[in-house]
């Protein structure tokens, strides 16, 4: 039969079983990753609604400096936002995950 036994097949575990190595350093920098990703996702969007306003400022009948200025600010803010946030969550996500596959390593 090409059907594996119950002693073949790998035991079930639950998701927490990946947690048991991580310690307060580890669960911290996954945090701080975590909301650096929730941060750099909510950016994506933001880029749009400013892209939106300088093309609304720069068709507008009346070209005016400082709704062009205003909008191209924001998109440079945003910008540096964007990259501090993608920066945090892929540093610290990737520390948690390197201190926990240690952990496994150790084991």
């Amino acid at each position: 039969e090409n059907k594996k036994s119950s002693a073949e097949r790998p035991k079930k575990v639950p998701i927490t079983v990946l947690f048991r190595h991580a310690d307060k350093v580890t669960l911290a920098s996954l945090f701080l990753g975590l909301l650096g990703s929730i941060v750099a996702g909510a950016v994506l969007p933001g880029i749009n609604f400013v892209f939106g306003d300088i093309i609304d400022a720069i068709a507008s009948p009346i070209l005016s400096k400082e709704l062009v200025n205003r909008a191209v600010y924001s998109m440079l803010a945003l910008g540096g936002i964007g990259f501090v946030s993608f920066f945090t969550s892929s540093f610290f996500c990737g520390l948690a995950a390197s201190r926990i596959a240690n952990g496994f390593r150790i084991e």
